[in-house]
């Protein structure tokens, strides 16, 4: 029987040179990848990888996502890690641990019998591959960048080949299990596949399984009769691909080991990315419609309707001439991506000279801080990209955040650029894009 939601955190810090905040309700408004990578990233944080943190607000102790579900619907909430204190009014007890939940599964075993003959199976398919080498089952790998040593459900070494290793989930597999998987073979370099059986039987696909599809890129790959048929008769590792949407799988295809792509950052391999255009797009989308005005209107002639109508498409209220800060980020952002001065906000011949004559005077004075935010998590895309600032810029911002009241973190036009531009202001969005590889290279992390 589903249990209804428990209390749960309210807001918590987004860790980053700002600290962000983060309510629940904004978490439950994201889409499930969304929610479901900065899930992704907590625990891998957690367990020693690249990742987000997020703190509780009340006793600033650790918290993770966690998935209730509730009427047939799963909801994402806050909920504390391990070792928090109890006197925190959002405290909700101490978590049950993986092996505990694993031994109960399993009658009291760590494996199904299942479990293990299925790995033998995929270690013989590994074997029909005129490249094998070797293959080992449940043995300890020997590490050379980790502290402690995984035990790999099935370990595959092919010549002219990255050696892989593959683990099966047939039941459910915690958030930190996954995650301190993950972060093992990522900095060991070896690319991971989770290998799931007969999901066909999911009325309800849980969680578990979702957590594991969605580090492939919501590819599910699955080993049955077909792919088995397949291995044998191309002599070669085959698995049954699913892509995951919403709480379906679509028709699957069979795909081999060779055809998945493998990002450069050692995150998981996937056949289709799933994930990164949807995000990259979410965000161009915002920031089109700007793009556009800017191309066409005049910096001193464009009546004052046309400016509160594009202003009119953010999420905030700001005043009118916040149209020209964000005519000046777009700029840099625009200069940046080109390789070539391009300004927007200004009739000067470059980006220097606009943000000098703006900053020497006051039509940004008031925005002179989120100037130097922006400048200070930026990086030229090449040697030879244009120069953003000189010291006289900077000069001048450092006086303008001395003698005008600046616009922080908790106003309209902050929250604006986090819309915006959360390449650079939006810690949440920083990390989905830094997690499926989509942070632009002129962003500093």
């Amino acid at each position: 029987m589903e249990k209804e939601p428990q209390r749960t955190i309210r807001e918590v810090i987004v860790e980053g040179e700002r600290g962000n905040l983060l309510r629940v309700e904004d978490l439950q408004a994201m889409s499930p990848d969304e929610w479901g990578m900065l899930r992704d990233s907590i625990s891998n944080r957690h367990t020693g990888g690249k990742g987000i943190s997020m703190l509780c607000m009340k006793c600033k102790h650790p918290v993770y996502i966690r998935a209730y579900k509730y009427f047939g619907r799963t909801f994402p909430g806050f909920v504390h890690f391990d070792g928090s204190p109890t006197w925190c009014q959002w405290y909700q007890g101490k978590n049950r641990t993986p092996d505990s939940l694993k031994a109960e599964q399993y009658g009291g075993q760590q494996e199904s019998p299942a479990h293990e003959l299925l790995c033998k199976k995929i270690g013989e398919l590994a074997a029909l591959d005129k490249r094998y080498i070797r293959h080992t089952i449940n043995k300890y790998h020997n590490p050379q960048y980790c502290d402690n040593a995984r035990r790999p459900d099935v370990y595959i070494e092919w010549e002219g080949h990255r050696p892989f290793a593959i683990e099966l989930q047939l039941s459910n597999t915690y958030q930190t299990e996954i995650s301190g998987r993950c972060t093992y073979y990522s900095k060991e370099g070896i690319p991971l596949i989770w290998v799931l059986y007969a999901i066909h039987e999911y009325v309800s696909i849980p969680q578990s399984i979702k957590d594991v599809v969605r580090r492939h890129r919501n590819n599910a790959f699955v080993i049955d009769r077909d792919s088995i048929r397949e291995s044998y008769s191309k002599n070669t590792l085959v698995f049954k691909r699913y892509l995951l949407t919403g709480d379906y799988f679509d028709f699957p295809e069979l795909v081999t080991i060779d055809s998945l792509t493998v990002p450069e950052n050692q995150t998981l391999p996937y056949h289709e990315d799933h994930l990164a255009p949807a995000l990259r797009a979410k965000i161009d989308d915002r920031r089109k419609p700007f793009f556009h005005f800017f191309n066409e209107w005049g910096k001193k002639s464009t009546p004052p309707e046309d400016i509160k109508r594009i202003l009119n498409t953010l999420p905030e209220h700001v005043p009118e001439d916040f149209i020209f800060m964000i005519a000046a980020a777009f700029s840099i952002v625009a200069t940046l991506s080109a390789g070539r001065d391009i300004n927007y906000a200004s009739n000067d011949p470059n980006v220097r000279a606009m943000l000098n004559s703006y900053f020497n005077g006051n039509r940004l004075a008031r925005y002179a801080d989120m100037m130097e935010f922006i400048l200070g998590r930026i990086r030229p895309k090449s040697s030879t990209s244009p120069n953003i600032t000189t010291h006289a810029v900077r000069k001048n911002i450092t006086l303008r955040k001395s003698d005008t009241e600046q616009a922080g973190i908790e106003t309209n036009e902050w929250r604006a650029m986090e819309w915006l531009l959360p390449e650079v202001f939006d810690e949440c969005e920083r990390e989905l894009l830094r997690f499926t590889d989509q942070l632009p290279c002129w962003t500093q992390y």
